[in-house]
């Protein structure tokens, strides 16, 4: 059988199945690996699709609505010390591979000595038959049509986080398909040349240095044909935009997920940043990512610019990207601030947005991917605006310009 053992699990992976079943213990930690240990059921007792299950560990049996039929004590003393720990059956959750760590007991003292580690795995694989065979007891009891039994309490619903775990699996696929890292030019931890030091070692390879040492000329080489290098496009310049107050609330009345309006004038007091054209566009016309001060939401860039006089903290919100006709759109000209002292603030925000060029591109074509795919990919679709509906709102205000825009949006002429 299978050597049993500790491990952790991604806090990013939790948080997504948190978003499915609220009783899939919570993170211990804000450190990307959980806090919360696991133990790895073998694959031959439970699987899902080729991955493990993982039952969770917990330091005290008073766990809201966990019952004592279903969870194994692991106890262990060395010297004058106890340490005790259940293993809950109720919380076990599928992973994929990629998302789960080893535990290094030797990086996992807590002031606990080593040899009682080790006794505690021990412990746990002594266990091993009672522990396989309540993870294929409580899973069966689950996922059963039958009532759950009284005493079950609070417990997973496997069959919803098996789901889960596809999503982001499929998710995380997608990104991967869409943000390719570029290939290093020099491997990480090789030394970085000096000019001075490549010319030596270019001398050294085609025997220049020791024809020098022995008091001979090296003969002239042949230039070598230069390469005609492409140039490469320049990358458009990002800039702060506000769009038309009525052609927003145009669109709201097609998506009331797309964001509203902060202001009474004609132009959106809410500023955007457009994407540009040969990242992400719609006929032509550009997308564009509104700025908020709240970061609630999934796909996000964090912005902050902080001078010795303000601070400004904006989030891009990808969730909410619109496209818009260029003669809606307006640039945000930051010269005619009110002061220098916002002037110098703003300046460095566009400066910090700049530097997030290819991070932003990327994010936005990964967000339209996700919501426009035919197949629903992840389960936080629904809390983005639906951009193929947007979109055919935009080309229909295109086509129509004597169309009617809402001056006001009331529950009225809200859809959904």
């Amino acid at each position: 059988m299978a050597r049993l053992g500790l491990v952790t699990i991604d806090n990013r992976y939790i948080d997504h199945l948190r978003e499915y079943d609220r009783v899939v213990f919570p993170n211990m930690t804000d450190q990307r690996k959980s806090g919360c240990h696991y133990m790895g059921v073998p694959l031959d007792v439970l699987n899902f699709d080729g991955e493990q299950y993982f039952v969770p560990f917990s330091s005290s049996k008073t766990v809201p609505g966990l019952k004592k039929n279903y969870r194994t004590e692991i106890c262990v003393q060395h010297d004058l010390e106890t340490m005790i720990r259940w293993l809950v059956y109720n919380g076990m959750i599928p992973a994929p591979k990629d998302m789960v760590r080893p535990v290094n007991l030797r990086k996992l003292l807590h002031g606990h000595p080593l040899e009682m580690m080790e006794r505690f795995v021990e412990e746990l694989n002594k266990k091993q038959d009672e522990i396989s065979d309540m993870v294929k007891k409580v899973y069966l009891l689950q996922t059963s049509r039958e009532k759950l039994p009284s005493d079950m309490g609070w417990i997973v619903d496997f069959r919803n986080v098996e789901r889960a775990m596809q999503d982001f699996v499929v998710r995380q696929q997608a990104y991967s398909k869409l943000i390719e890292p570029e290939p290093q030019a020099v491997s990480a931890g090789a030394p970085r040349l000096t000019p001075r030091m490549q010319r030596l070692m270019e001398m050294s390879q085609n025997g220049s240095i020791k024809k020098m040492m022995s008091g001979k000329s090296p003969a002239p080489q042949e230039e070598a044909p230069q390469k005609t290098e492409l140039q490469m496009p320049k990358k458009a310049k990002l800039e702060l935009c506000t769009i038309d107050r009525r052609y927003i609330n145009y669109l709201i009345t097609k998506d009331r997920k797309v964001f509203p309006n902060k202001a009474e004038h004609h132009l959106s007091g809410r500023h955007y940043v457009g994407v540009p054209t040969e990242a992400l566009n719609f006929e032509g016309e550009q997308y564009f990512v509104p700025l908020s001060s709240q970061g609630r939401n999934d796909y996000k860039t964090e912005i902050c610019a902080s001078t010795k006089h303000e601070t400004r903290l904006s989030y891009l919100v990808y969730n909410g990207m619109i496209p818009a006709p260029r003669n809606r759109v307006r640039t945000v000209d930051i010269y005619q601030a009110a002061s220098d002292e916002t002037i110098e603030l703003l300046e460095l925000f566009v400066k910090i947005l700049n530097e997030k060029y290819d991070e932003i591109c990327e994010k936005a074509k990964a967000v339209h991917f996700l919501q426009t795919s035919e197949t629903q990919i992840v389960s936080s679709v629904d809390r983005i605006v639906d951009f193929r509906t947007v979109e055919e709102a935009m080309r229909d205000y295109k086509n129509q310009p004597a169309i009617s825009l809402p001056e006001t949006i009331t529950p009225q002429n809200m859809v959904g």
